[in-house]
């Protein structure tokens, strides 16, 4: 498709400006003047709603059961899938306070990602870290195929009647803007929670829609009355000054 494209054509500009100022195999750049335009896509998210619906769905097979929590865990830290497959007890560690801590290097990024985990992402690993091929194998979880996994998640999007096609990059986008930045979590908290090397990265999550114009518009109208009758209050000093005699 058209973005694909454009990646492609950029990587290919690469190799040619290479060839032409680098080690001057060509003499003239066929691909100078031509731009790659990316049109800027909309990462597709669930919705508070939409997770609290998928929460409450329960499966009579239990694999599939087992995706849909491997989802969930993902929506609740913003692990990618081979971040997942990866994880092991020795990536945790355990605050004197109680809190527990995700700290893992991101595999595509090589970041070291500090997350603490929610209740919610707890439950789940208490779940099934005492599973015997998990345990065989030193992992959190049981291996799965991320096409397996896929495949399973279109059965989940059916069955809970999303209108977005659900992969585990949905997961990690509704990690970075429902349950972090939707709910007053810095932005560069979530570079780092996300194994971001860049925080342009990150903006790309933090688009404004309706529901996040209605927060930040909370309270406005409020506080215009308050100063309009401070405005007034000043007003009416000021006229009673004027009528006094000199």
């Amino acid at each position: 498709k058209g973005n694909g494209l454009a990646k492609h054509i950029q990587r290919f500009k690469r190799i040619v400006n290479w060839a032409v100022d680098e080690i001057e195999w060509l003499k003239n750049n066929p691909c100078k003047k031509y731009s790659c335009p990316v049109k800027k896509s909309k990462r597709k998210k669930l919705a508070i709603q939409q997770l609290v619906v998928l929460e409450q769905k329960c499966f009579k097979d239990s694999t599939i059961n087992y995706v849909k929590d491997l989802f969930l865990f993902s929506c609740y830290t913003g692990f990618a899938f081979a971040d997942v497959m990866a994880l092991a007890e020795s990536h945790f560690e355990w605050d004197t306070d109680g809190t527990i801590w995700c700290k893992i290097y991101r595999l595509k990024s090589d970041v070291l990602s500090p997350i603490p985990l929610l209740k919610d992402a707890s439950i789940i690993i208490n779940r099934y870290k005492d599973v015997p091929e998990a345990v065989q194998r030193g992992s959190i979880f049981s291996p799965l195929t991320n096409q397996y996994v896929n495949r399973c998640l279109k059965i989940i999007q059916e069955a809970c009647e999303f209108d977005i096609p659900l992969t585990f990059h949905v997961a990690r986008h509704t990690f970075a803007k429902t349950v972090a930045l939707k709910n007053g979590v810095p932005i560069e908290t979530v570079q780092l929670m996300m194994g971001h090397t860049k925080i342009t990265t990150t903006l790309i999550y933090a688009e404004v829609d309706e529901e996040k114009i209605l927060d930040d518009m909370v309270g406005v109208e409020e506080k215009l009355i308050n100063k309009r009758k401070i405005v007034m209050e000043n007003f009416r000093i000021v006229a009673r000054h004027q009528e006094q005699p000199v």
